[in-house]
């Protein structure tokens, strides 16, 4: 992956086309695996903000889901509906923390 931005910024220095390495700025003589970094960085930021907020949805989901089968009042629609929402919920819930879970060990295994 380093060889091919290498080659990408090396074309770029002799072309003089608007080109990916000038509109992200100038590299040359720069640390291409720092700018790298920058961008998985990113990345693990932008991954750890969906997690926050996949974690308030669900919390929210919960309130709501509760809501829905106290105010159902023993009609079975109503209350099917909030068990379907709940579930669901849940469902998601889940699927975030595997998310989360795939993340933590490419991290650890790629070093990141």
């Amino acid at each position: 992956m380093n060889q091919f931005i290498e080659k990408i910024y090396a074309a770029d220095a002799t072309s003089g086309y608007t080109t990916l390495g000038q509109f992200f700025g100038d590299f040359n003589g720069a640390d291409k695996s720092k700018d790298l970094n920058s961008v998985l960085s990113a990345i693990g930021k932008l991954s750890g903000l969906m997690y926050n907020i996949g974690l308030i949805v669900f919390g929210i989901m919960i309130l709501y889901s509760s809501f829905l089968y106290v105010s159902s009042m023993g009609e079975e629609a109503k209350a099917e509906t909030a068990k379907k929402t709940l579930i669901w919920s849940i469902v998601g819930f889940i699927l975030i923390g595997l998310a989360s879970m795939i993340k933590n060990v490419l991290d650890k295994e790629l070093g990141l």
